[in-house]
């Protein structure tokens, strides 16, 4: 059952693609938002948000922004190391009752319809600590591993897939509407792989929603259904007018994105069960490519 007393609520990274999403989502249902970011970029939620500035890698600033204060929930959007786990958990030690902590389907290797017991944090180890530029899967993996030693509340580890839509600032899909509309090469290793992908405002919303209920430990956040890379790109040709030209290798920036060796997808159970059923992938991907390909050129 969701939660729906207002509450204090501090969003670390949410002015921009689904955390800002999140954080409009959370102002909508009236909580008292804060956000931290490191620069000024503007949010556009209005002036019914607190924005403090910090940057989250550095330990004294976000202790100065954020350490005095009390919190009914947290989110961290922004954390990739084990390190900056362990600190935020050490600067709000005993001041928030609910952690969430934004980590990604990447922690699971390959395979269909993967359970959240796929990764159990709790039975991790590791030697050495490694940043997302090293191995964004590892670092991701030491962060959970990290939350669930140090953080003495409770914890949601929200494992969030492809995130896509028209606000996307890493360009991943656009990447692949460009190539194909202009039949640039193209590399993929596995065109039957199939992938599982959320849209950035139907993450942000179903966040909050697990958010705001009695959800613990690691879950499972994605839009229901997949798609294998053939079909995604066969959708693409049909809005654009283009064809995938298959490049021999993924050389010179071929390489796709998307370019996986086998299917990965994860299985959405635990969500269902709290209620929480974002739309399902069918029933508006086809829009999202019509408008992407709007900035095509």
């Amino acid at each position: 059952m969701v939660a729906t007393m207002t509450k204090s609520v501090l969003v670390i990274g949410g002015n921009r693609f689904f955390g800002r999403h999140l954080a409009k989502s959370l102002l909508e249902d009236g909580h008292r938002v804060t956000l931290v970011n490191r620069g000024k970029t503007d949010d556009g939620l209005g002036s019914g948000i607190t924005r403090v500035q910090a940057d989250r890698t550095k330990r004294d600033e976000l202790q100065k922004a954020i350490g005095g204060r009390d919190w009914d929930v947290i989110f961290d959007q922004v954390c990739f190391t084990a390190q900056e786990a362990r600190e935020i958990c050490e600067i709000v030690k005993g001041r928030a009752g609910k952690l969430v902590f934004t980590s990604s389907q990447s922690v699971y290797k390959a395979g269909s319809q993967l359970p959240e017991s796929a990764f159990d944090p709790s039975a991790h180890t590791f030697t050495q600590e490694l940043s997302r530029e090293g191995d964004y899967a590892e670092a991701k993996r030491q962060a959970e591993v990290s939350f669930t030693k140090n953080w003495d509340g409770q914890l949601l580890l929200m494992r969030i897939p492809l995130v896509i839509g028209t606000d996307d600032y890493t360009g991943r899909f656009k990447w692949h509407v460009d190539r194909i509309a202009n039949s640039t090469p193209s590399f993929f290793p596995n065109l039957d792989a199939h992938l599982c992908f959320v849209r950035s405002d139907l993450a942000g919303r179903a966040i909050k929603e697990l958010a705001m209920s009695d959800a613990s430990g690691p879950m499972n956040c994605a839009c229901p259904g997949t798609i294998s890379i053939r079909d995604l790109i066969s959708k693409i040709e049909r809005a654009t007018g283009g064809k995938l030209v298959m490049a021999a290798n993924g050389d010179g920036g071929a390489h796709s994105p998307y370019g996986l060796s086998e299917t990965w997808t994860m299985g959405l159970e635990k969500m269902f069960s709290f209620g929480v059923k974002p739309a399902a992938l069918d029933t508006w991907i086809d829009e999202l490519i019509t408008q992407v390909k709007r900035e095509t050129k």
